[in-house]
């Protein structure tokens, strides 16, 4: 009996310590992955003094982190009702372009959900918490509205529904969103500067691209990439002035 077999008969209650279990563990995970790279970049902080980590904070990333869980648990049943396809391939080439194809679908998801959560009405309910946070901590990327957590969680479960991915293609793509949200809500850029700078004004979303949406949050509302910003003519690239855009 393989992993799938033995995954697709475990308990709710089974299901539940699991989900519980995996997400602790990315959580921090990606605490570690900030505090690694802060400690290793030799670059200076981008906006100055680091953001406090405050008991609010905490709170809500614990609420948050147990919404990814429930976003996993209703995934994971939906899988197990066969509702949603899940395939045990290992076809390396095949795995590539699944996580390339999450990676790209994705990015214009959430550039578009991160666009409508900047309209005023949703900016004012949901998203201005996150944008409390004009510099960054070790909890930034979980310091969002639960209501946001749960919809990005959302996109990707509609997503499984185009096609039945290998699990070890999702497994990839959710460790590479782990990895660049953290990256993303760095304090300071771990790559050198003007190879930052080049890789922001080619294709990558970078720290400094990030960053920048902080400090002005009507520019790149990308994720992973620039495209969509690229596209739809809301990318800000370092050394650009924005009188002029």
């Amino acid at each position: 009996m393989n992993i799938m077999e033995v995954l697709k008969h475990i308990t709710a209650v089974q299901l539940i310590l699991l989900s519980i279990v995996i997400n602790v563990c990315l959580f921090f995970l990606s605490i570690g992955c900030y505090l690694l790279f802060s400690r290793l970049s030799r670059n200076e902080p981008l906006q100055g003094e680091l953001q406090k980590v405050t008991r609010a904070d905490i709170r809500l990333s614990v609420l948050v982190t147990g919404c990814n869980a429930l976003v996993f648990i209703v995934g994971f049943s939906l899988w197990q009702m066969d509702i949603l396809g899940v395939s045990d391939s290992t076809n390396i080439f095949l795995i590539a372009i699944e996580v390339i194809f999450l990676v790209i679908a994705m990015d214009f998801l959430m550039y578009v959900f991160h666009r409508v959560a900047h309209l005023p009405l949703f900016y004012r309910l949901f998203h201005l918490r996150h944008h409390q946070h004009q510099s960054t901590n070790a909890l930034s990327l979980f310091v969002l509205h639960p209501a946001e957590a749960l919809g990005f969680g959302g996109l990707f479960v509609l997503v499984l529904f185009i096609y039945p991915f290998s699990y070890l293609a999702i497994s990839i793509y959710l460790f590479i969103n782990l990895l660049w949200g953290t990256i993303g809500h760095l304090d300071k850029e771990i790559l050198p500067k003007r190879f930052s700078v080049l890789l922001q004004s080619g294709f990558l979303g970078t720290t400094r691209f990030h960053n920048d949406h902080h400090k002005l949050p009507h520019y790149n509302y990308g994720f992973y990439t620039v495209l969509w910003d690229r596209i739809f003519g809301t990318l800000f690239t370092a050394g650009t002035d924005e009188k002029d855009r």
